[in-house]
């Protein structure tokens, strides 16, 4: 067995009129994700773009293997799209475990620190509005046991409870 079939599996006289249109189409694809792979702007715009451009060269590799009957070919076009969902999940983790705020579709690294930035205006707000409240005395809000607390319990959000627990 070579890896050829004894017969085509798409008709001659169909082939020679789509090869030329259908690589006309996958040559503009291509080229249209190789600029959106140079230019980004963020991580998961290049990972969508690499997500496009293997499955472009997959149809193409297929429409290949249709066309001169090269089954061959198949554990390569196999192999190719193992790769790319591997690399895809990597992308996706690596991305997922950043120093910013969780990813975003579309997001640059500045929006995601602004965003971080007014996080922590936020909480710098809260904290000196805690601070003016416990200096105008425990008179104007309900003490502890109204408010269902054990005596002393500071009211601290979940995402700031381990920042308080390291100071």
């Amino acid at each position: 067995m070579n890896g050829l079939s004894d017969e085509l599996l798409i008709d001659p006289a169909i082939l020679r009129i789509a090869a030329p249109i259908l690589l006309v189409i996958f040559l503009a694809t291509l080229v249209i994700v190789v600029i959106k792979l140079i230019r980004g702007p963020s991580i998961l715009d290049r990972m969508i773009a690499n997500d496009v451009f293997l499955a472009t060269l997959l149809c193409g590799l297929g429409a290949f293997i249709a066309a001169t009957g090269r089954v061959d070919l198949l554990p390569v076009l196999l192999a190719v799209a193992a790769l790319g969902f591997v690399g895809s999940v990597s992308v996706s983790r690596y991305v997922s475990r950043s120093d910013t705020s969780s990813p975003v579709v579309g997001e640059t690294r500045s929006m995601a620190q602004a965003h971080t930035l007014s996080m922590a205006q936020r909480r710098d707000q809260e904290e000196a509005q805690r601070q003016r409240s416990s200096r105008a005395g425990s008179a104007d809000g309900p003490d502890d046991a109204e408010a269902g607390r054990p005596a002393g319990a500071e009211t601290v959000g979940p995402l700031f409870a381990e920042e308080q627990e390291q100071s």
